[in-house]
């Protein structure tokens, strides 16, 4: 799937591979920031899209479009969201990064099932690695990993300025652009610098 979205609040699902218009949906008023829509990794491969925007989340059926969960948070949402099964994790503007789980039987109701200081606000993207690992940074200059299911922290790394790109992961190594002019390469089990 390819997602658009619009300065006036909507979003749409294309067939990457033909442009083939899959569905649309209207999200929000007009201007107010729509987050990277990201599917919910599920053992079948067939997740839902979940779409954070300035006000709401969003989760809909990723084939069809139908609206399958749609809630508010007590948080200022910061960032985009990544998720396995149930649960989510997303930053917050209020300096915290936090794992939620929505339940099919409340899906209006998501359960807080953890949070964690950032060191400042969190607007980059989290990332999904090795199955259990969730690395997040802040713009506070920090980056963090750690088990996606309980929090237990596996490493952190400190930057000189903030952290407001989107890192990236692969088989070589975490990437970390900073605001103090640099781009770090970073070790994906111990977060020393390469």
């Amino acid at each position: 799937a390819l997602y658009v979205v619009s300065t006036r609040g909507s979003i749409f699902s294309l067939k990457a591979d033909v442009g083939l218009l899959r569905w649309g949906a209207k999200l929000t008023e007009t201007d107010y920031r729509i987050y990277p829509p990201a599917h919910l990794r599920e053992g079948d491969g067939a997740g839902p899209v979940v779409v954070p925007t300035t006000t709401a989340v969003f989760i809909y059926d990723r084939f069809s479009g139908d609206l399958k969960s749609r809630f508010k948070l007590e948080f200022a949402i910061g960032s985009a969201a990544v998720g396995i099964g149930n649960n989510l994790f997303m930053g917050g503007a209020d300096g915290k990064f936090y794992s939620l789980r929505v339940d099919s039987r409340y899906p209006e109701w998501p359960i807080k099932r953890w949070e964690v200081l950032a060191g400042g606000p969190v607007t980059a993207t989290p990332v999904l690695y090795d199955r259990d690992t969730l690395l997040f940074a802040s713009q506070g200059g920090s980056v963090f990993t750690c088990l996606a299911g309980d929090k237990t922290l596996r490493w952190s790394f400190c930057t000189g300025g903030a952290i407001n790109g989107d890192p990236a992961v692969d088989d070589s190594g975490v990437y970390v652009a900073s605001t103090d002019r640099s781009l770090y390469k970073l070790h994906r089990g111990t977060g020393r610098v390469l």
